[in-house]
């Protein structure tokens, strides 16, 4: 029996990951829950997989929990420090780390520390402080599994000893890959929402929109497979059936073909090395000869590039553009700024690190970059309205 604690247990990867520990409940324990403040969502969470723990980051929602499960039970508690001991938590040889943003990353630090074996949705924890989190990683003596449906596509993929020339990343182009360009800025928040193949969180549906989610992907494969950006490459397919690609030495290219849903890159990595039955339906043969494959466009995806551009630039250039990028899209879907406007914020935070130092050496570099990138982003968005 494997122990698990869930930390996002309330939105969309924890969803899926729960969904997977019930119907293996014989390998899988929901042992702890972790969310934010959303008290209905975890309520209904704990009367269904019965942790032993619950935690949310809302000292005051936490209370409220507490009231609602009284006589169940389960420990409820909150607060930022709660969470973090959830991670680190020695009953739970297992952590998923699906906290979105840059909540995420503490915990993911925590988890690491602790020597678990980590299975991270959280873009940002890789993005802010990658070469950190893997020395914690190390140092703890744990593992790092990556829960990102093209990265687990490639980790598998790269298993072979073998030399590879590029790394392929895939792209469904989001939800309006086909409006025609001059219509861009009048693109509205449910428009941008409306994800064609996947069911994910507000936050990463925009940046599937932007193309800023597969700029982000970039710098997290260049981190996770210890490469360059120069041999990461995207191309999209709208189907979002085939994963990943890796281009070999030798000329051949192999690619992960799967049904899209996030279940089964989750039911790969909480069974790793082992594979679960069943998880999702497999993929129809016909399916192959409806895909299709080109490059992205330039105009429609100014935030693709960006990636390529702060990668070179290393330390803490990654956790600024990844920190202008979340007020961006707070802002768009607050109604403050036009859709068009979320790359105009990020192409002017790239600009600006140019001039920059940007130094990365510990924890408290990346938060000070993370803070600056915000009241940048803040003060563009403002001489604007």
């Amino acid at each position: 029996m494997q122990n698990i604690c869930v930390l996002g247990a309330t939105g969309s990867v924890g969803a899926a990951a729960l969904s997977i520990i019930a119907e293996h409940r014989h390998h899988y324990c929901a042992r702890i829950l972790v969310a934010n403040r959303d008290v209905e969502r975890m309520e209904q969470l704990c009367r269904q997989h019965r942790p032993q723990r619950a935690v949310l980051a809302d000292k005051t929602q936490a209370t409220v929990l507490a009231q609602r499960l009284a006589g169940e039970n389960i420990e409820v508690v909150g607060g930022a420090e709660a969470v973090l001991a959830a991670a680190a938590d020695a009953s739970c040889a297992t952590v998923v780390g699906a906290i979105a943003g840059a909540r995420g990353v503490a915990p993911a630090f925590a988890a690491a520390a602790a020597g678990k074996r980590l299975l991270l949705a959280n873009k940002e924890a890789l993005i802010v402080a990658g070469g950190l989190l893997l020395e914690a990683i190390d140092a703890g003596g744990g593992c790092l599994l990556p829960l990102d449906s093209e990265h687990c596509a490639l980790f598998e993929l790269l298993q072979a000893d073998a030399e590879y020339q590029k790394l392929w990343l895939t792209a469904s182009g989001g939800s309006v890959r086909a409006l025609p360009l001059a219509e861009l800025a009048q693109v509205t928040p449910q428009q941008a929402l409306a994800h064609p193949n996947w069911s994910m969180g507000k936050k990463i549906t925009i940046d599937s929109a932007t193309m800023m989610n597969k700029a982000l992907e970039i710098m997290e494969a260049a981190v996770l497979f210890r490469t360059t950006g120069e041999r990461i490459g995207v191309v999209l397919h709208p189907q979002s059936t085939c994963h990943a690609l890796v281009e070999y030495a030798d000329g051949a290219l192999i690619a992960n073909w799967s049904q899209p849903d996030m279940r089964l890159p989750l039911a790969r990595m909480l069974a790793w090395p082992q594979r679960l039955p069943a998880v999702v339906p497999p993929l129809p043969w016909q399916a192959l000869s409806q895909a299709s494959f080109t490059p992205p466009e330039a105009a429609r995806y100014p935030c693709l590039p960006l990636a390529y551009s702060v990668l070179k630039l290393g330390g803490s250039a990654p956790a600024a553009l990844s920190a202008a990028n979340e007020v961006a899209v707070d802002a768009f879907l607050a109604g403050a700024i036009a859709f068009t406007d979320i790359a105009r914020v990020n192409c002017n935070m790239v600009d600006y690190l140019h001039g920059q130092q940007t130094m990365a050496s510990s924890i408290a570099d990346i938060w000070q970059a993370d803070e600056m990138a915000r009241r940048f982003a803040r003060e563009q968005i403002a001489c604007w309205q």
